[in-house]
């Protein structure tokens, strides 16, 4: 059974990109000169080093897209595999009305083969693993199905051309890219394999990828794989044995993965242990890590890594197994040793100095914006505002027409908006002209925080409004009730503003000469969101005034 479903799904491969379609067949020269052919075509080493997918009753579907120099899309179909015929391309053929440039996107992936036909009003296929919809933001319909099977694979490409580029004579050809790297994990014991009767699997990975410009995405989605069973044999393979715990399908560029959280359950009991950050990843890579997982040994306990045969040319080195950390949860209190619980704990020595308001990152921040680190962990936001009892201006009014805010554009993330202003001249020259800003830098000064982590900065519009809406909740976004009752259970650190009135928070976002706040009125959050300018059209009077919260900070896993 499995060598004939080897046999079909080679079929089904190597007859998926065929030739131009007979359909329309133009009958003047007039309606021939408007077709136009491109072809898709796998990678030269799929067919030699690929393995075939071990899932059957599954269909590999291509999607093209064609945009126009506006980016309005002329043309999009499906298809499927057994539309091809035996040339190893799958042909699009279509017409285009206009000379000129064109984009294209195409991307291809298994859709499942029972029951499957076009949506009569879309044209679409329906999805398996990733949301295909729209191709710049492909995303990760449910991470554990990236788990223990080839079928998950895909493949993309993109590009520009000219019409006169994709004839029916002369074909344009695009050649398909795998962007995922496939990790690999097996224990090094056959004895402690085999006591192995299941393994749970916890790991944040990249959630999406954009075809038009091949990237990964910056957010993050949890990929858990519930106790499953090894997928090796535990059988003599080659010199070695088959001791594979479990594979997973990644979208990687040239990337470091975060901790692996894995818990094992054996015959004699079980344990969990992570694989810690930086195991190395690569798109078309196969990451083979093994290690003494299941069970302790009495060898030094090292994880080694390196590269199958997709495209092995990167040495991952040697790792060593650690105890696992636990991620922050929104609502967990921070305390200033770097530890968070969602337990609100009485310490002089060792106080609260924040409450986590989000544990993905903001507004596509990354956590090279920090340093050598691999991941952000978590926002944290302050138990005070800056200041806490009052509104101040940003800028003294007695520094209008002195000061000059033109062509200063902080449109960043906050920690990067906060790094620039304070290295800017016009703050450096004339620090003490900021009145907001003195009772940041003494909060910044009285509020120690944790090494692995930014220290505190004004937050950016985008990060701000996060924060807020998580405790006020805005329009059809409901508030975090865990956030709002662990903010609420300390003393003061609801009051975000000092009075009921309609006051300011300001961010660190400033553009032409104006600064971004966010408006609360009986406390709650305001639509108001229009930029103000920083210093008043009359010089006499005070410019913005507010004041600053929620100065978030991340804690980082090194790099």
């Amino acid at each position: 059974m499995k060598k004939n479903f080897a046999y079909l799904a080679i079929t089904l491969f190597m007859g998926l990109f065929a030739s131009c379609s007979q359909e329309n067949d133009p009958t003047t020269s007039d309606s021939r000169n408007k077709l136009v052919n491109i072809s898709a075509e796998l990678p030269k080493e799929f067919a030699q080093t690929r393995a075939v997918p071990s899932a059957d009753e599954h269909y590999l579907r291509c999607i093209l897209e064609i945009t126009n120099e506006n980016g309005d899309r002329v043309y999009r179909e499906e298809k499927l595999g057994t539309e091809g015929n035996a040339d190893s391309k799958l042909s699009f053929t279509f017409a285009l009305e206009e000379a000129g440039t064109y984009n294209y996107k195409m991307w291809a992936d298994f859709i499942e083969a029972n029951g499957q036909e076009k949506d009569p009003v879309t044209g679409r296929y329906t999805d398996k693993f990733y949301n295909t919809e729209d191709l710049t933001k492909i995303t990760i319909k449910d991470p554990a199905l990236l788990y223990n099977t080839d079928a998950c694979d895909a493949f993309s490409g993109n590009g520009t051309f000219e019409k006169s580029q994709a004839t029916l004579e002369n074909p344009l050809s695009v050649t398909l890219i795998r962007p995922f790297a496939k990790l690999i994990v097996s224990d090094k014991s056959k004895e402690n394999f085999a006591k192995c009767t299941s393994v749970s699997i916890s790991q944040e990975i990249p959630g999406g990828f954009d075809v038009s410009t091949g990237k990964i995405s910056t957010e993050t989605v949890e990929a858990v794989l519930p106790a499953t069973a090894p997928i090796g044999t535990g059988e003599q393979e080659g010199e070695g044995f088959d001791l594979r715990l479990f594979s997973c399908y990644i979208f990687a560029d040239n990337d470091a993965l975060g901790e692996i959280g894995l818990t094992f359950v054996t015959t004699d009991g079980g344990r969990t242990v992570a694989i810690p950050a930086n195991v190395p990843v690569k798109k078309n890579t196969r990451t083979l890590v093994r290690g003494y997982l299941v069970a302790e040994s009495q060898n030094n306990g090292q994880i080694d890594t390196d590269f199958g045969e997709w495209n092995p040319d990167i040495d991952g080195g040697d790792v060593e197994p650690t105890e696992p950390t636990i991620d922050p949860k929104i609502g967990d209190y921070y305390y200033k040793n770097g530890e968070y619980s969602s337990e609100l704990r009485t310490d002089a020595e060792n106080p609260c100095i924040g409450v986590v308001f989000a544990t993905k990152a903001i507004n596509g921040d990354e956590a090279s914006n920090y340093g050598e680190y691999t991941r952000i962990k978590g926002y944290v936001m302050a138990l005070e505002s800056a200041p806490s009892n009052t509104r101040k201006e940003f800028c003294d009014k007695a520094m209008n027409g002195t000061i000059d805010f033109t062509g200063m554009e902080l449109v960043k993330t906050g920690y990067e908006n906060t790094k620039a202003f304070l290295a800017d001249s016009r703050y450096t020259d004339n620090s003490t002209s900021y009145p907001l800003l003195l009772d940041f830098i003494a909060f910044k000064e009285k509020t120690a925080t944790p090494e692995k982590s930014s220290g505190w900065y004004i937050p950016s519009i985008e990060e701000l409004k996060e924060t807020m809406i998580k405790y006020h909740g805005f329009e059809e976004t409901p508030a975090n009730n865990v956030f709002v009752e662990a903010v609420n259970a300390i003393e003061g650190a609801n009051q975000f503003v000092h009075t009921t009135s309609a006051r300011y928070l300001l961010s660190s976002s400033i553009s032409n000469k104006t600064i971004t706040p966010v408006t609360l009125t009986d406390g709650v959050l305001d639509t108001n969101t229009r930029t103000q300018t920083i210093f008043n059209s009359d010089p006499e009077r005070a410019g913005v005034q507010g004041q600053i919260r929620s100065l978030p900070f991340q804690e980082f896993r090194h790099g």
